[in-house]
Formats: structure tokens, C-alpha cells, sequence
């Protein structure tokens, strides 16, 4: 019994002293310092983790307030405003904002975006469809290279018919038939580096369509309109 005693205290002395180790590496954080305020626990966040992308780094914080490695301000999301507002320099405000793009190791222009890994990746698909018309062909390929449209991921893309269900005519005017529908797809929201495919954001949704009255005779008048 005397030895069972013992390990039961050397046991309890171990546990104790991981716990006195981790209360010391985690502060616990309360606005104005009221215990009816409490507010979640403070570690440190390391510069090294603005490589991280925003789920990596929601995974690895997600709940802790974050104290500023560099400037020893408090923060609860994205990254240190402090920090952010004093740096100057354009592609360290997207790395602190966005991170690291893994697969080619540049910084993301948006959140889990890079603009010119993604820019590839349509171009790579331009063989897998057409409007068979080329002017409308040749305007979607140049919006979804063009930088400042995929930075903001405002991308343009040709949807097959069969990708659209319960059409409903809307009105009539200008140079084409408005209708809506609903899209199975849903428009594109960011890659997927594990399921190495186009991430979709509200499938089944609600769409305007616009059904071309002179699709051979194409201006710059119709695409002012769209």
C-alpha cells in the first residue's frame, strides 16, 4: 500500500507540474481585468505563422486571443492591426492577411488564393469548354487571366446548360431574354490542395441568365451592358 501511495504521488507531482508548465506558457486574458469579462486565454503569436493560411491559422488558434509576437498587441483574428497599419511593404500585408500559397510557396493575394497558380489553372482548362462563340470564348479566357479580376476572385466562367435547372422567364430588353435559374454548381470560392479541385460557394443558388438575342453580332455596347 505504502508503494502504491508513492506512485500515486510521483504521479500526481508530474501531472502537477505539466499543468503549473502550461498555465505558465498560457495566459489567461480579461478585459479590464474582471473575472465576469473573461474573454479566452492569450499565447503568443509567432511571426513564422503569417506564412500559415487563414484555416491553418484559425486551426492552430482558433481558441486562443492572440498576443503579437513583434509588438505585444492583442488580437483575435487574421492578423496584429497594429503591425499590419505600420508595414509598408505590399507583399508582406498579403502575407500577413492571406499567408502562404504551399504549392508554390508565393504569397496568397486573397484568402486562399494565388492569383498566379490559379490564373494556370484556367488556362490549363480553356480546351475543356466552349460558348462556341470565339468573342465570347476570348472574353472569359482574358477576364480569368487577368490579375486584378482573379485577386479578387470575381471570375468569370461558362456554365453547360445542364448545370442549370428550373429556368423561369424574368423580362425582356435591351439586347437580350433575362431569366433565373438555379445552378448546381454554385460559383467558385478558392483550390483545393488536398482534394486537388475548384472549392464551390452556394451550390443551388439563384441566377440570372441572360439569353443572347444576336450572339453573332457581339459589340462593346452588349458587354457595357453585362
Amino acid at each position: 500500500m505504502k508503494e502504491f501511495l508513492i506512485l500515486m504521488q510521483h504521479h500526481f507531482d508530474a501531472v502537477k507540474e505539466k499543468i503549473i508548465f502550461y498555465i505558465s506558457s498560457v495566459n489567461l486574458f480579461y478585459k479590464h481585468g474582471s473575472d465576469d469579462d473573461f474573454l479566452g486565454m492569450v499565447v503568443t503569436f509567432e511571426t513564422k505563422d503569417y506564412d500559415l493560411d487563414l484555416d491553418e491559422r484559425e486551426e492552430k488558434y482558433k481558441d486562443y486571443v492572440r498576443l503579437c509576437e513583434k509588438c505585444n498587441e492583442k488580437f483575435a483574428h487574421v492578423c496584429c492591426d497594429n503591425c499590419y497599419e505600420k508595414e509598408i511593404d505590399e507583399e508582406e500585408r498579403n502575407r500577413m492577411l492571406y499567408g502562404k500559397f504551399k504549392e508554390c510557396n508565393r504569397f496568397n493575394t486573397n484568402h486562399n488564393w494565388c492569383n498566379e497558380c490559379n490564373a494556370k489553372r484556367f488556362q490549363q482548362d480553356f480546351s475543356n469548354w466552349t460558348s462556341e462563340n470565339e468573342f465570347i470564348d476570348k472574353f472569359i479566357q482574358e477576364t480569368q487571366l487577368d490579375k486584378l479580376n482573379t485577386e479578387n476572385r470575381n471570375v468569370l466562367e461558362w456554365i453547360p446548360y445542364d448545370r442549370l435547372k428550373n429556368l423561369e422567364y424574368l423580362v425582356k430588353g435591351g439586347f437580350s431574354t433575362v431569366y433565373k435559374a438555379i445552378w448546381l454548381d454554385g460559383c467558385i470560392e478558392k483550390w483545393s490542395k488536398h482534394e486537388k479541385k475548384w472549392i464551390r460557394n452556394n451550390p443551388d443558388g439563384t441566377v440570372a441568365l441572360k439569353s443572347l438575342d444576336n450572339s453573332s453580332n457581339l459589340s462593346e455596347d452588349f458587354l457595357n451592358e453585362v
